[in-house]
């Protein structure tokens, strides 16, 4: 099956270990998982699959639709750390899996396809945590970028041998590494890392730092976005942006003085809007949601703060061009939906599950109106209507 999935909601049990098909229209299937999840759920660019992981290092592809299971990789003993699906520039597709064995200082990454077939693994010498990044460069390459608390590595995945380089963050002068992520400026690409006090280090492509700025003495978690030269870095007292050509900021100059944890940030290219998960606003006990126009100096269009919010820290905030919603799970492991028109709240009350730890990753179907939810307590995937869920689908 091609793109163009159309969400068909079934109301049946299948004969599949570990996943059903529910009565209720706005949980379309559930996968219960033996172990906890890992690494969250990422869909494939070409075929109506997503995949997701265990911490014993199991990886399972099933299909979107129903939740059928197509292949599962055993990798015994290997926590997988990070999944990544990659479209090549001559239109291919592969599955990337990040490993660890905590009795290693040494990774694993493996390149598969998607009919089951391991095409090659590869040893990384750093322990990989978080996420990744990729882009392409000027000769139609993709490069990985992964990295640990000390570390970052940089990945030819078209070179066979695979190209590694490994750079350590002591180098740049950084204390430690929780997050890099990719920006272009013109045809240059830099890399910009941050630590967990949320200072930021531009290094260009070859490796080289170029500016670093000021101590932050923040509590960074890991929400930051490159958008239009300006790099947007959520911490514990707020949002701020740096340019990022110089990494300039002016210290204390935070646009919002709310606490923001682990879930990231999205921004609406079309639109130019950025969304933010709080996990406290305006120093309530309840986490929020805030909306901003990024074309006009963060001027925000709306917030939307309901004592039905517990905090929000970990999940993803997931935004359905198609239905104009967002949706986030709150850490009493509800479903929460807002119109992103309008900012108001939409009454789900719906419990998935909770979320207790940083980068579960989300997927989401071709046209926008199912995600696909990773929660860990209980370790649990489901694929959800967003469109079932708004209408109070039971």
């Amino acid at each position: 099956m091609k793109k163009g999935l159309i969400l068909t909601l079934f109301s049946a049990i299948i004969a599949v270990t570990g996943c059903t098909i529910s009565n209720d229209q706005t949980v379309v299937w559930q996968y219960d998982m033996d172990y906890d999840v890992a690494a969250g759920v990422v869909q494939d660019n070409n075929y109506n699959y997503v995949f997701f992981a265990d911490v014993k290092g199991k990886v399972f592809s099933v299909w979107m639709d129903t939740g059928n299971a197509r292949h599962v990789w055993n990798f015994t003993n290997e926590n997988v750390s990070v999944l990544h699906t990659q479209l090549y520039t001559d239109g291919s597709d592969a599955l990337f899996v990040a490993t660890t064995n905590k009795l290693s200082s040494v990774s694993k990454l493996r390149k598969l396809d998607f009919g089951g077939e391991s095409l090659w693994e590869t040893n990384l010498a750093l322990v990989v945590h978080g996420d990744v990044a990729s882009y392409t460069n000027s000769d139609n390459h993709i490069h990985l970028i992964l990295h640990s608390s000390d570390k970052i590595a940089r990945i030819d995945v078209n070179s066979f041998p695979v190209t590694i380089e490994i750079v350590t963050a002591a180098s740049y002068g950084m204390n430690d590494v929780s997050k890099v992520i990719v920006g272009k400026d013109g045809a240059s690409i830099y890399y910009y890392a941050l630590d967990s006090t949320g200072r930021v280090f531009k290094i260009d492509s070859s490796l080289n730092l170029v500016a670093s700025s000021p101590t932050a003495a923040k509590n960074f978690y890991g929400a930051v976005i490159y958008y239009n030269n300006k790099l947007y870095v959520a911490d514990s007292q707020g949002l701020h942006v740096h340019d990022a050509a110089n990494i300039s900021f002016p210290p204390g100059n935070y646009f919002t003085e709310h606490d923001i944890k682990y879930t990231p940030m999205l921004i609406d290219p079309i639109t130019g809007m950025l969304y933010i998960g709080y996990y406290s606003f305006n120093n309530t006990p309840y986490g929020g949601i805030g909306k901003y126009d990024l074309n006009d100096n963060l001027s925000r269009d709306w917030t939307s703060e309901y004592q039905g919010f517990d905090h929000f820290s970990y999940s993803p905030l997931y935004y359905s061009y198609l239905l104009e919603y967002a949706a986030i799970v709150d850490d009493a492991g509800y479903l929460n939906l807002v119109d992103a028109k309008t900012g108001v709240f939409i009454d789900v009350n719906h419990y998935l599950g909770v979320i207790s730890k940083p980068n579960l990753k989300w997927a989401h179907d071709y046209n926008g109106k199912a995600v696909y939810i990773a929660v860990n307590i209980p370790s649990r995937i489901y694929c959800i209507s967003l469109e079932n869920a708004a209408t109070g689908g039971e």
